[in-house]
């Protein structure tokens, strides 16, 4: 008999009912779900669309809409075409993203420092906003024809598929400057901001060309100085050469950066490069309540992108008043940005997927990172052209041959007993060559075959050798070439932006 001990029967727990721990064990799955997504959200937003690539520079808005108008043939010699045109091709064929962020792409591409996009009409400056796409007209410029569609890289460039796998788009454009740096940029996403500044062209330039021999280092970018869009000027103070050597190691740093002005006559200045634009209006509103100022003018060119305004001091200042008064307004011109270098490299793996990922990096780090692919470019550049003329040398030199025996071509000819491939294979065997070769010699048309003429086969024959052993010397020491080749770009683009 079993005795029940004292103090009651013990209460036992009641278990959760099933459909409680499915509740549970939803939640912390879809908690856990969420994260995973928004994770692979921010990455997307990160890599895909807000941060450029440290080959080209780009994002990827700015890029297709490019590779759009390249695709069309609206280069810097063709006539202007609508924006809207421009907007409304890429975003059907490779950016569905809506067409006010394309034709942003587009206003940012043609008011940067170095246009890409060549604009005609009212593009807007940094006080005003720019006319819709269907009044605006745009072709690509110089610089873009001259630095991303060079037909020799073109054929070599890396491809991936658009967003619904109906055509091929660029994974980078074969960049033949570090236009990362010419232009500068700013991105915004989840857990990053990232900026880079716009370093001056011709200072860009010396560093680079220094850095091609043995790469990119703080000695090699020592003379490098910043700008903004609007023609602003890095504050020179005693610490300023201490923050760049620091930010040029790091990708890190803090610069204040001044108006550039004219004096006119004794009572007006003329302010013709500005800090950052955002700032401007604001900027002007405070220099106008300034105790001393009797206007503000718009002095802005309706034609160009130079974008001035004079001001005009009171008649009755003079002396230590007048210079005082220009102080304050100069020192209100005055800004200060913080930058956080960050890239997107951008490589291309087997079955046509693309490797991406974000790098902290730095003024020397996208040079090397640029001049890394510029000398891959090269190599596959050359061996792709060394290929196409090794087989025209091949065809040509059939040619010299069908020249060279073209009695015996006419007398198989006219052997009517001989069937196509009966001819094919006599023609083989009488000049000693392959099948193959005889079908290629027999698609000559007889009055072709007639005009052709030996020493100019020959001659160019001997052109596509000399460029092949120039190509597989560039393959050898491609160092040697990109810096002439960087050299001649450089005063070819400094010409065509003064």
């Amino acid at each position: 008999m079993v005795k029940k001990k004292k103090g009651g029967v013990k209460k036992k727990h009641t278990p959760l009912s099933k459909e409680v721990k499915e509740i549970n064990y939803l939640l912390s799955h879809i908690e856990d779900k969420a994260d995973e997504d928004y994770y692979k959200y921010s990455i997307e937003v990160i890599e895909d669309r807000a941060i450029f690539s440290e080959v080209d520079g780009l994002k990827p808005v700015t890029r297709r809409l490019l590779w759009a108008t390249h695709k069309l043939g609206i280069d810097h010699k063709h006539k202007y075409v609508k924006a809207a045109l421009l907007v409304g091709e890429t975003m059907g064929k490779y950016h569905p993203h809506g067409d006010s962020s394309i034709y942003s792409a587009a206003v940012t591409a043609a008011n940067c420092v170095v246009p890409m996009i060549d604009g005609s009409g009212n593009w807007g400056t940094m006080v005003d906003m720019p006319a819709a796409p269907r009044y605006t007209n745009a072709r690509l410029s110089l610089f873009s024809d001259t630095v991303f569609f060079d037909k020799f890289y073109l054929p070599v460039v890396e491809m991936v598929e658009n967003y619904d796998s109906t055509r091929m788009e660029p994974l980078v454009l074969p960049a033949l400057l570090p236009s990362s740096l010419i232009n500068g940029n700013f991105g915004i996403a989840p857990g990053v901001r990232a900026s880079s500044p716009v370093v001056k062209f011709d200072t860009l330039a010396k560093a680079v060309i220094k850095s091609i021999a043995d790469g990119a280092s703080t000695e090699t970018c020592r003379g490098v100085e910043l700008v903004t869009d609007y023609g602003g000027v890095q504050h020179v103070s005693d610490s300023s050469k201490s923050d760049m050597k620091s930010f040029l190691q790091t990708g890190r740093g803090r610069f204040v950066f001044d108006c550039q002005y004219t004096e006119n006559g004794t009572h007006e200045i003329r302010i013709h490069g500005f800090p950052f634009s955002n700032l401007a209006p604001t900027l002007l509103a405070r220099v106008e309540a300034v105790k001393g100022v009797s206007a503000v003018r718009d002095d802005s060119s309706k034609k160009e992108k130079n974008v001035a305004f004079v001001v005009v001091f009171q008649k009755s200042l003079a002396g230590g008043d007048l210079k005082a008064c220009k102080n304050r307004v100069l020192n209100l011109f005055q800004a200060a940005n913080t930058f956080n270098m960050q890239g997107v490299e951008r490589r291309l793996l087997e079955n046509g997927k693309a490797f991406k990922r974000l790098n902290a990096t730095s003024i020397p780090g996208l040079i090397n990172a640029w001049l890394d692919y510029r000398i891959d470019l090269e190599k596959r550049a050359c061996r792709y052209w060394t290929g196409k003329n090794e087989e025209e040398i091949a065809k040509l030199e059939l040619m010299v041959l069908a020249v060279r025996k073209r009695d015996i071509i006419l007398k198989l000819l006219s052997n009517k007993k001989l069937d196509d491939e009966g001819l094919e294979k006599a023609l083989a065997k009488a000049l000693k060559i392959t099948v193959d070769q005889a079908k290629q010699i027999l698609d000559l048309r007889i009055r072709q075959l007639k005009a052709l003429e030996e020493s100019k086969l020959l001659n160019r024959i001997k052109d596509l050798k000399r460029e092949i052993v120039d190509y597989k010397g560039r393959i050898k020491k491609p160092r040697d070439y990109i810096q002439k080749h960087v050299t001649d770009l450089v005063k070819k683009i400094s010409a065509a932006y003064p």
